[in-house]
């Protein structure tokens, strides 16, 4: 997958959130994308410029990649509590 793919795909997603969810849905492509990113040496700034969205959420995109790889460097330790 190249960056310019990838960034169609991020601008859907950026584009089709609803209002108040835009970061929420750049969340999303992160942890669904991290592999493909770190795996193939993708620029995240490439990614977001081919998205047509702002220069800043490369750095929420940077922050997802880096909890991703803790999560599952760390996988086990972690208790998820819902109902908080």
């Amino acid at each position: 997958m190249t960056e310019y793919e990838l960034g169609l795909i991020l601008q859907e997603h950026y584009k089709n959130a609803p209002n108040g969810y835009k970061v929420a849905a750049i969340h999303y492509f992160g942890l669904q994308y991290a592999a493909v990113i770190k795996d193939n040496n993708l620029s995240i700034s490439n990614i977001t410029t081919e998205a047509k969205i702002p220069n800043s959420y490369n750095v929420e995109i940077s922050k997802i990649l880096k909890l991703k790889e803790y999560l599952l460097m760390n996988k086990g330790s972690f208790m998820v509590i819902d109902n908080v």
